[in-house]
């Protein structure tokens, strides 16, 4: 697997070879579909949330700002995943966006059949006002409350009042086709 401090897969390819790509539209797939997503680099975060003494979390890239005022956002769980049922039952989740020495934080989230101890184990994880585990050193973090649930497809998309976040300004890991990486080492990539 690629390591942060590569080039997030950027270069590959020459601008003749993208505008040839481009005005060849196909039927859309689940395999095109993942390959279409896995070409624009996205922000790596862990969803997380607690009910009960029970915390479970993911690592997700599908999360996007839906509103300034009030503060919202939105986040992408599959209906499969642990995290899934500990987020509707306790009302919360916390979105922590990962810096690139996160990484291997990233990888423990992203395996489900790894123990909500041992995906915690790593980190400095503290509960957040709302009750969510949010991760101490995070590159950016936002405690959620739920205003918003709704399934579809394969995934619950729930709408989370921002209550509580923080921003440090520190460089976030980024997943580009399906590699883990870091934009300022691929910014100096290209340019050389």
């Amino acid at each position: 697997m690629a390591r942060p401090e590569q080039a997030c897969g950027y270069g590959t390819a020459s601008t003749e070879e993208s505008r040839e790509a481009a005005a060849e539209l196909a039927e859309a797939s689940s395999d095109l579909f993942r390959q279409m997503m896995s070409a624009i680099p996205a922000a790596v975060t862990i969803i997380a949330a607690e009910h009960e003494g029970v915390r479970r979390g993911l690592t997700a890239t599908a999360v996007c700002s839906v509103s300034l005022a009030p503060p919202q956002l939105l986040v992408c769980v599959n209906q499969q995943s642990s995290a899934r049922p500990v987020i509707s039952a306790s009302g919360a989740f916390s979105v922590n966006f990962l810096a690139p020495h996160h990484e291997i934080v990233a990888r423990r989230f992203a395996q489900p059949q790894l123990s909500s101890e041992l995906r915690f184990a790593h980190g400095d994880w503290r509960t957040s006002r709302c009750g969510a585990p949010v991760l101490a050193d995070a590159v950016a973090a936002a405690c959620c409350e739920v205003v918003d649930e709704t399934l579809h497809g394969t995934h619950a998309i729930y709408v989370g009042r921002v209550v509580e976040a923080l921003a440090s300004g520190a460089t976030p890991l980024l997943y580009h086709a399906r590699s883990y990486c870091n934009f300022e080492i691929a910014a100096r990539k290209a340019a050389d």
